[in-house]
């Protein structure tokens, strides 16, 4: 993909307007005085002021910070956004045209009634407008609010386009991991998507329907850890839409934690996203992201069921029959 760095959103791109090393051991002020001569003190305060100066590959805003002599200064023609400080979202990698979000349980990727704030779109797109009010960022992909994983963002309209017109190409993997309740009867399989039936007396094209089952993507999975009652799974998503939970569900696992769930005490549903691969459509690198699943995975796979949940989770299993994962297709 060739991208006009101009942008069409009239945001401004980053450059490096100068940089050098210092000789000797001077102020930060100095230091810049010394870069950009022609230039006024009011700009070489703007510089420090707007974040756009990086002493050793750190933003510094002081004009009195001491400058070592071998020290590298950059000054970049916009600035860079303070580090977002929130235990609901971190900002893992960025460059000018993609930015990772790492999202913790609890928190939405979007609104989903209007004027709901409290989203991962709005907190990151505030925060980026900070070093730049024109900046704007586009969805590429939504976790539910319940789901800790990874959100991916385009930084310009026509990158996000070229992703969501060529998903596979350029989105190499998704990888998440679920904790399901009873017996999983195989060590690895591919989830089976629901048949259109139609019905006598409604049409074919019924719009709901059609969208609910089209708006699914492929996914295989693998038993990574059994437990008396309990299997960790990994699950590899083949495409671009998710519904990871419905198919859960319709392939008739428990998943720990949600409304059907019988193992009680968990900090929310036990799914969360680990692994990302993409194909940088600008620069052609591959970019592998991953990350921990929550610590309480551990504490619920191997804490002792109370004889309650045994004798309900056998009940249940009982009730579905031997054969309840006959509608997953075995992974040749």
């Amino acid at each position: 993909m060739t991208y006009n760095n101009k942008g069409k959103e009239g945001r401004r791109y980053r450059y490096v307007v100068v940089q050098g090393r210092a000789s000797e051991a001077i102020s930060l002020m100095e230091m810049l005085i010394a870069l950009l001569p022609q230039s006024s003190r009011t700009t070489h305060k703007q510089y420090l002021r707007d974040r756009c100066v990086k002493v050793n590959g750190v933003v510094q805003t002081a004009h009195s910070f001491p400058i070592q002599k071998g020290d590298e200064v950059v000054i970049y023609s916009v600035g860079f956004a303070p580090d977002l400080a929130n235990e609901e979202v971190k900002i893992l990698w960025q460059d000018d045209y993609f930015l990772l979000i790492q999202k913790e349980i609890g928190i939405p990727t979007i609104a989903s009634k209007s004027g709901d704030k409290h989203t991962v779109y709005r907190m990151v797109a505030d925060h980026y407008k900070q070093g730049d009010a024109r900046e704007k960022i586009f969805l590429l992909n939504r976790l539910d609010r319940d789901t800790r994983g990874l959100i991916l963002f385009a930084r310009n309209r026509e990158v996000q386009q070229e992703i969501l017109d060529n998903w596979e190409k350029y989105i190499l993997r998704q990888t998440f991991v679920a904790l399901v309740e009873g017996s999983v009867g195989t060590d690895q399989g591919t989830f089976a998507l629901p048949p259109r039936v139609r019905q006598k007396g409604k049409k074919d094209t019924d719009k709901a329907q059609k969208e609910s089952i089209s708006r699914r993507s492929r996914a295989t999975f693998e038993v990574m850890e059994r437990t008396p009652l309990r299997a960790a799974l990994k699950i590899n998503l083949l495409g671009r839409y998710n519904g990871i939970r419905s198919q859960l569900k319709e392939n008739h696992f428990s998943l720990i934690g949600d409304s059907r769930s019988i193992i009680k005490g968990t900090l929310g549903i036990a799914l969360s996203q680990t692994e990302l691969d993409i194909k940088h459509p600008v620069t052609g690198h591959k970019h592998h992201f991953e990350i921990a699943v929550p610590v309480f995975y551990d504490k619920i796979l191997h804490d002792r069921l109370t004889l309650s949940e045994r004798k309900a989770l056998k009940e249940r299993s009982l009730a579905q029959g031997e054969n309840m994962f006959d509608s997953l297709k075995k992974i040749d």
